[in-house]
């Protein structure tokens, strides 16, 4: 990451914890409540262009899934 921060700490971590799951931004923001929703998606922007995740789209008109990825 650019920048360490508390938030984006708890959320590698988690996203590391459940590296075997596709997590929908909701599924994340309810396991991590203090993370507010517009900072999840900034931090998940930051991580797909680093290439720490994946972003896979199921089909039209549902939520996107986010997956850890060794870069």
């Amino acid at each position: 990451m650019k920048y360490k921060t508390k938030h984006s700490v708890q959320l590698v971590n988690y996203l590391k914890d459940n590296e075997d799951k596709h997590l929908t931004i909701i599924e994340i923001q309810k396991a991590l409540p203090d993370i507010p929703v517009a900072t999840l998606y900034r931090l998940m922007d930051d991580l797909l262009a680093q290439g720490v995740v994946r972003k896979y789209i199921i089909g039209p008109n549902q939520s996107c899934c986010f997956q850890f990825h060794y870069a």
